[in-house]
């Protein structure tokens, strides 16, 4: 994981990105152990959970035109030069497509990775990159590690799947280890400007997202379980309060306010703690029905811990 990270900003052109792929993506990933509940596994390894994702992010066809001036001048025209802007919330790119950029499909569902997918559809949330703010949606392939994904990066080589119209591209993929149970969701990023330089980042987030399977797992249950009594306690006493004294009398005291204050938070934190076991939940289910055979999206389960570890402090 550190590796590709590391090499990614050998990334200088659109083409070095199959490259990289090939060389920095693969291999470490296919690396990774298989899971067996009877074996130890090092604690310094870990299991690729499902497959890893390819995505892009792209701009309409057309999306700027050359000043009639500069096209007639420069003669634009007569040397098959095309502009593309800038992304943008008005010309990124959501039509499908029929294995190739230059013919429109009129499918309605979203098949391949020539097909644009929803973020919602996808579960997916959007990302601040250095450029832009790109979707969570996109265009986008699941991979394996097997021999099979070199050849499905030789035919998106071959068709061109990255091109001039490429604003942002996304390397995917979650790791688990079970020795410490934690999970780290791993995002390269490299972004696209319009002469076609590139800029690149990575976003590594590592969290337990526990699911009560372990001794310290159900502790941390039993506390959890004693602040939302508390919390319930407080409500109670507050509310008496309020029927004792009325609404108006109650909120000109300034303690009063900063104890609905906490309440407030501390209802907040469990609706998101609760959002956040069901988006766990949800995932561990999907990992056991469908396995290696597709993407394991932990963005979700992610915004909603990144949400409650903000707010808890509160």
């Amino acid at each position: 994981m550190y590796y590709s990270c590391n090499t990614a900003h050998r990334v200088k052109t659109r083409g070095d990105i199959w490259t990289y792929i090939n060389e920095s993506v693969i291999p470490p990933l296919s690396r990774t152990i298989p899971y067996d509940m009877s074996k130890k596994i090092p604690e310094n390894d870990f299991l690729l959970i499902g497959k890893f994702r390819l995505r892009q992010i792209r701009v309409k066809r057309d999306s700027c035109k050359f000043p009639d001036k500069l096209r007639k001048l420069f003669g634009f025209d007569h040397l098959g030069m095309k502009c593309t802007s800038t992304l943008n919330t008005v010309n990124d790119d959501n039509d499908n497509y029929n294995k190739s950029w230059q013919i429109q499909s009129q499918l309605v569902t979203p098949t391949d990775e020539w097909s644009f997918q929803h973020a919602w559809d996808l579960e997916s949330v959007p990302y601040l990159g250095e450029r832009a703010i790109y979707g969570g949606g996109g265009y986008l392939v699941d991979m394996n590690t097997g021999p099979s994904s070199i050849l499905k990066i030789s035919e998106l080589m071959l068709k061109s799947w990255i091109d001039t119209r490429t604003r942002a591209f996304f390397i995917e993929f979650v790791l688990y280890n079970p020795n410490v149970n934690m999970y780290s969701s791993v995002m390269i990023v490299f972004e696209y400007s319009s002469p076609g330089t590139v800029t690149t980042s990575f976003q590594i987030y590592t969290t337990p997202l526990s699911h009560y399977s372990t001794s310290k797992e159900i502790t941390s249950l039993v506390f959890e379980i004693v602040f939302f009594l508390l919390t319930i306690f407080v409500s109670y006493i507050e509310i008496k309060k309020i029927r004792l004294v009325g609404l108006k009398t109650y909120f000109k005291r300034f303690w009063n306010k900063l104890s609905m204050l906490m309440l407030i938070l501390c209802y907040t934190s469990m609706a998101i703690f609760i959002e956040r076991f069901r988006m766990i939940t949800h995932i561990i289910r999907q990992y056991r029905s469908d396995g290696k055979d597709s993407y394991i999206n932990f963005s979700l389960a992610i915004l909603w811990d990144c949400i409650l570890f903000y707010i808890l402090p509160f």
